[in-house]
């Protein structure tokens, strides 16, 4: 309603000024006529009072709708990372599990996380996690920038390969940085882009490792490979 006067506020002058006016004259008649023993034109005041509130009203709810249909809407920013692949790893040519991809536009700064969670046990559904782990900063990058980073890198423990999360080296990583392989067929991950900036928003890949299907090498499954399930459902809509 406050909007509504500002906005008009030669008409809301008008408006309740003539109304306060018609409405302290109509009471002062009817105090008159009830002192005279005419007791009519208290109704009239009344059903004057009750019509002006009801005008108030209205135009209170109609100013508050207005408010509403005015609000900007939220604009969401612009991705920073676009172009975006993940790969499994490969023996020949010896090449890491990776996260490709280019960037959008200019930043100052950024880290890569992977979060993961992995199935223990058998015969319930109990998922480990999920856990993130630091993989890369960069700083001071530029739109069409590429980005390559390890997601996964080998290295040998007892005489066996083993994987670790992120790039390293072939000693024993820290703890909760191996990837699971023994106790469980598929980790749920994701790869997490986290811009610096206070109204920056993180930017989420999603993909599944395999570990069944290698001895060798695990396999990562992106999300956009199930993007044939919103092709292949009817339309939702009514």
């Amino acid at each position: 309603m406050w909007s509504f006067l500002k906005n008009n506020v030669l008409t809301s002058i008008l408006f309740v000024c003539g109304g306060a006016l018609a409405l302290a004259s109509r009471v002062n008649d009817a105090y008159s006529l009830i002192n005279a023993g005419l007791p009519n034109g208290a109704w009239e005041a009344i059903g004057l009072a009750i019509f002006f509130f009801t005008v108030i009203a209205i135009l209170y709810r109609f100013s508050s709708q207005y408010s509403e249909t005015k609000k900007p809407p939220i604009s969401k920013a612009r991705p920073f990372l676009k172009d975006v692949n993940i790969f499994s790893a490969s023996i020949s040519p010896p090449l890491n599990a990776r996260f490709t991809a280019k960037f959008a536009r200019n930043g100052s700064r950024g880290r890569f996380y992977v979060d993961h969670s992995h199935f223990m046990g058998f015969g319930s559904d109990v998922w480990i996690g999920p856990n993130r782990i630091f993989l890369a900063e960069v700083k001071d990058f530029v739109a069409e920038q590429a980005v390559d980073i390890a997601i996964l890198t080998a290295y040998e423990r007892d005489g066996k390969k083993h994987w670790r999360w992120g790039q390293g080296d072939k000693d024993s990583p820290p703890t909760g940085h191996s990837l699971f392989a023994a106790t469980t067929w598929h980790h749920r991950c994701r790869v997490t882009f986290i811009p610096n900036g206070d109204n920056a928003e993180p930017e989420y890949f999603y993909f599944i490792v395999d570990t069944q299907c290698s001895d060798e090498t695990p396999r990562l499954i992106p999300l956009y490979y199930f993007h044939f399930a919103e092709e292949w459902e009817p339309s939702q809509k009514a």
